[in-house]
């Protein structure tokens, strides 16, 4: 070492009591030079990497720092890169690395580029960690706007509040139901908007759910809206998500069927006549599912006694062979719904199956015609 020109040992002292990583290429062949904090930079290349033609040291990313050192050779103006992307192989496999570093030159006692100075910092893990980040804020920014262009998409009335019943958001479906803007309602209270609907069933259910913390629906009808409503409830941590469903629609029909079926059974319950109908499946069970007021007054039977099991040992031989028949395969499907007249009970000697089903109108008017 003491042959050593000055301006390398002056460089190497430098380097071997910094603690920053520093390398040193000595010489047109770049002999390497570097200090403990750079061997986690040189990976397996170390201890190899000490006195080691740089060129062969890191062959893997020579032409882009071959083309930089013969630069600052040649001009002797230092470099700075940033951020710099290098693929080296120092762990056993080609792997990403980021550095940002300067070359440096080294005057020696003639005055001419004698070697060059690199102090290096690896900035790998926060590129890694900002490209983390941003593909997280990406990720939750898309994740975001689809679930705005979810709740958007929704055709019913969605709101959302908070802990203290305050709304945070609103659909516009709501908006319009409510017929409040939405300016008026964000950041509001349910209860001050609406104070009429304290002590109603719609506070009580709502809270209900809360407390319990169980996802609720319930109908009710809104007399200052003229309408039914299915709620939805759907507590959440800080809050809870409120959709609501206008089924004033089914409503009405569910009313207006209610109305058809009990004006028919009161025309079939004052007919002089007894009235029956029995569902046929495919698993060849039967349901009796009706039985008019005149069976027990025309046949004899009490409503109780007409079962199914009745009905169909006073089915007509023919028929009860269609339903054992080997054409209802259907595990599900409704095979026969029929509708029919039972005649007044018969003395068990001349018993036999006076009645046809089957859902065969013209059978059922001839049996009509023979009573």
């Amino acid at each position: 070492m003491e042959a050593w020109p000055q301006s390398l040992r002056i460089a190497l002292q430098i380097l071997l009591s910094s603690r920053f990583p520093m390398q040193i290429l000595w010489g047109p062949d770049y002999i390497q030079f570097y200090n403990d904090a750079y061997i986690p930079i040189a990976g397996n290349k170390h201890p190899a990497g000490i006195g080691q033609r740089a060129e062969e040291c890191w062959q893997e990313v020579w032409d882009f720092s071959g083309v930089l050192l013969a630069q600052v050779r040649a001009t002797g103006e230092a470099t700075w890169s940033e951020d710099q992307l290098m693929i080296l192989n120092r762990n056993g496999q080609a792997e990403e690395g980021y550095f940002t570093f300067s070359y440096t030159p080294i005057w020696d006692e003639p005055g001419q580029v004698g070697g060059i100075f690199i102090a290096v910092n690896e900035t790998t893990q926060k590129i890694l960690g900002e490209r983390r980040e941003r593909a997280l804020r990406n990720a939750a920014q898309a994740a975001a706007e689809n679930l705005e262009n979810l709740i958007t998409s929704i055709s019913d009335e969605l709101m959302m509040l908070d802990s203290n019943w305050c709304f945070t958001y609103v659909n516009d479906r709501a908006v319009g139901a409510l017929q409040r803007s939405r300016q008026d309602l964000l950041g509001q209270s349910i209860w001050a908007v609406f104070p009429e609907a304290i002590a109603t069933p719609f506070y009580e259910q709502l809270h209900r759910a809360v407390e319990a913390q169980t996802v609720t629906s319930f109908e009710l009808f809104s007399a200052t809206e003229g309408r039914w409503l299915e709620n939805r409830v759907y507590p959440l941590n800080n809050g809870v998500s409120l959709l609501r469903v206008d089924i004033t629609e089914r409503k009405n029909l569910e009313q207006a069927l209610q109305t058809s079926q009990e004006e028919l059974h009161s025309l079939l319950n004052t007919a002089p006549a007894s009235i029956a109908r029995c569902r046929f499946f495919a698993d060849r069970t039967y349901i009796l599912d009706y039985r008019s007021v005149g069976c027990e007054a025309l046949t004899g039977y009490t409503l109780a006694e007409i079962t199914p099991d009745l009905w169909m040992a006073r089915t007509f031989a023919e028929d009860q062979a269609i339903i054992a028949g080997p054409g209802w395969r259907s595990p599900t499907r409704l095979l026969s719904c029929t509708t029919a007249l039972l005649t007044p009970k018969a003395p068990a000697k001349i018993r036999e199956p006076p009645l046809r089903c089957g859902c065969r109108s013209c059978l059922m008017r001839q049996k009509l015609q023979q009573m």
